[in-house]
């Protein structure tokens, strides 16, 4: 709502290496506009290119925007120890998840179980949660794409067009 107090409040946070203050700003920034936060974590590792935490910090806010294998990219530009860590490592397999690598992302889990003694209540918490039901969407997975080409094929599902802003988009409905 106020462009130039964001500006000059990142400007003034991102004078130093990524640091917990500019972790807040972005995840505060994010709640309401997480395209502008994403603009702001790329900005921040540009400054800081070499530096891990921009990285992790431009992965992370790419993932609460949705743009997951772009998120992907940048988490494994990250080392495995980095990775390995519980709150990086359910960010990166929560995006894993979301480009339906279901294997891969429950193998990550598992392998910061096995690394790490994770000590904070809540990531263990979370870790197990995503354990507990991810193994399932594996079949889940399997079973919606044999609905999809068994509805594709029958090519009998009803269709609309809607205008947005005067330009007409087809849609089918399920």
């Amino acid at each position: 709502k106020m462009p130039t107090k964001l500006e000059d409040r990142f400007n003034r946070i991102n004078e130093r290496p990524p640091s917990n203050e500019l972790t807040g700003f972005l995840a505060g920034l994010g709640n309401s506009s997480p395209d502008l936060s994403v603009e702001f974590a790329r900005r921040a590792k540009a400054t800081w290119p070499e530096d891990p935490r921009s990285t992790a910090l431009l992965a992370s806010r790419l993932r609460w925007a949705a743009r997951y294998q772009d998120a992907i990219e940048q988490f494994e530009l990250l080392s495995d120890e980095q990775l390995l860590r519980d709150d990086i490592g359910m960010e990166y397999s929560d995006c894993l998840y979301a480009v339906h690598q279901f294997t891969d992302a429950i193998a990550h889990l598992q392998e910061i179980q096995q690394h790490n003694q994770i000590n904070d209540k809540s990531a263990s918490q979370g870790i197990n949660f995503r354990l507990g039901t991810r193994p399932r969407m594996i079949q889940d997975w399997k079973d919606e794409q044999a609905i999809r080409a068994a509805e594709a094929e029958r090519d009998d599902n009803p269709t609309a067009t809607i205008l947005i802003d005067g330009t007409p988009v087809q849609v089918e409905l399920f």
